[in-house]
């Protein structure tokens, strides 16, 4: 066993960069959410935390907690696992927090229907797409400033290697750990404070401190085509992927002040009247089609 690089105390986490104790460690993960955190928001920012049981959002809910930032947690059930359902409302009292519990059924949808009658789509878009759309409308409804989420320095990778297995550039434009609010436009900006951990490490810190999350899996979901190749480019160098992440911001940056020449400029949706690439946008075409 190593000893840890800050306090020569016995490590519990061991990396091909660094050894560090629990305390260390936990420093070390709190350090890379506030890096975000401080540079995107202050403790009064108004921010909705999208919470889906799992280790990551979870993980959010803590940090946020604990940095004492201003924040409310909300779960969408689409009514696909009644003991995630029962898990959210036992975390609301070990947190001592509450947490808003909104519904497909609320906005007159079925999620599992739509992805039923939609049989030949991917259902990972279908879910996606409306959780996107129902939390910005909530958040717009209800003043909120941003939206954070539990995306991690694996799934911004994996997004990443997907944009360009599938040739959607415009994807790019997403896989920053903070996208500007557009009040004009109804958009809630959107913050990632665990852009820069990796999802072994989150597992890792999530189990050494015994918080609980959702272990159950999502019956629609296929699992990440390219998490096999991150995890082993992580055992080998996690530098290379810290350096991806940087540079995925920057490109993303680039994206989004050209995609007005490259790409079709955004418009309102006809029939929602929220921004939209066509006449009708992702929300409304798997919802009212």
């Amino acid at each position: 066993m190593k000893l840890c690089a800050k306090c020569q105390k016995n490590s519990v986490f061991e990396s091909k960069e660094t050894a560090l104790c629990k305390g260390h460690f936990n420093e070390y993960i709190f350090g890379k959410a506030s890096k975000v955190l401080k540079k995107y928001a202050d403790k009064k920012s108004k921010i909705l935390l999208a919470l889906s049981g799992g280790k990551d959002s979870v993980c959010c809910f803590y940090i946020l907690s604990r940095l004492g930032y201003d924040f409310t947690p909300v779960y969408l059930d689409f009514n696909f696992n009644e003991k995630n359902l029962r898990f959210i409302k036992k975390l609301s009292d070990k947190f001592k927090k509450e947490i808003i519990i909104l519904k497909s059924s609320d906005y007159g949808i079925e999620i599992k229907k739509i992805m039923d009658k939609k049989s030949g789509s991917n259902p990972c878009v279908i879910c996606s797409t409306a959780r996107r759309y129902i939390l910005n409308d909530y958040g717009v409804k209800n003043n909120f400033e941003m939206i954070s989420t539990g995306h991690n320095l694996t799934d911004a990778i994996n997004q990443a290697l997907n944009n360009m297995k599938n040739n959607f550039l415009l994807g790019f434009k997403n896989i920053t750990p903070f996208l500007k609010p557009q009040k004009e436009k109804k958009l809630l900006g959107r913050i990632k404070p665990l852009y820069l951990a990796t999802d072994n490490e989150i597992k890792f810190f999530m189990e050494m401190n015994d918080i609980p999350y959702f272990k159950g899996k999502c019956p629609y979901f296929k699992g990440f085509f390219f998490k096999k190749y991150i995890n082993d480019i992580e055992k080998k160098d996690k530098d290379i992927l810290i350096k991806m992440a940087y540079s995925l911001s920057n490109f993303s940056s680039v994206i989004e002040k050209t995609k007005n020449d490259i790409f079709i400029s955004d418009k309102l949706c006809k029939i929602c009247g929220y921004p939209s690439s066509g006449d009708t946008c992702s929300f409304c075409k798997i919802t009212k089609y």
